[in-house]
């Protein structure tokens, strides 16, 4: 089927993995119109949003992002006779490809608690990879985004005293992100389970709970 419509750039296609995509091929360009061979259905007359297809995903290919945690609290430690204040950061960093309902890649982590029980104060770096599942697609014209999302880290961490220890972190939870600077910049928030335990030679120690956390995301 051909029809001539203004300032078309390539194709619209969706890409779901159950989805069936639909193609455009530009076959005559004069000016600001086109002459185009749809493989799906055209109404005469009706305005279609068409978004640029010749590179993946147009200006969300990548994503760079990074996210910050912050928790404080009382808790009662068995060595000690009064409870002791615990605070904690965590700081994380992206990069990562974007397939529209997946994206995926590494991350990387800054970890500091500050705790009056020593077993508990240290700083951690640590690598690892993430998964995002978008329910819907991540592409230009999306403004709102919800899905779930997975982390997995290891690394190392420096006690306050005593000797260094190997580190194994999990996240799983919910996100959300919202466009709602540009079209490629993207406010995140996410909250899920949070895990962390930690091994030394002498004793291990697990953190673990619900946590909040809030971000930035930036596509190209």
């Amino acid at each position: 089927m051909a029809l001539v419509i203004k300032l078309i750039l390539m194709a619209f296609i969706l890409i779901p993995i159950s989805s069936v995509a639909q193609q455009i091929r530009v076959e005559k360009v004069k000016g600001n119109k086109a002459v185009i061979e749809f493989s799906g259905d055209l109404t005469p007359g009706k305005t279609y949003s068409i978004r640029d297809k010749s590179g993946h995903n147009g200006v969300r290919k990548y994503v760079i992002s990074g996210s910050m945690e912050f928790t404080s609290s009382t808790y009662a430690a068995s060595s000690l006779s009064a409870s002791v204040k615990h605070n904690d950061l965590n700081l994380s960093a992206r990069f990562g490809w974007n397939y529209e309902v997946f994206e995926f890649g590494p991350i990387f982590g800054y970890r500091n608690i500050d705790s009056g029980y020593v077993d508990q104060h240290f700083t951690s770096f640590s690598g690892g990879v993430f998964v995002d599942y978008n329910f819907t697609p991540n592409h230009p014209e999306a403004s709102a985004i919800f899905g779930l999302t997975g982390e997995g880290i290891f690394g190392s961490l420096t006690p306050n005293s005593g000797s260094s220890a190997s580190t194994t972190g999990f996240f799983a939870g919910g996100f959300f992100k919202w466009f709602g600077l540009t079209d490629s910049t993207a406010l995140r928030a996410d909250l899920g389970y949070d895990y962390l335990k930690t091994t030394a030679d002498t004793s291990n120690n697990t953190l673990q709970g619900f946590v909040f956390r809030g971000g930035i995301a930036t596509y190209f």
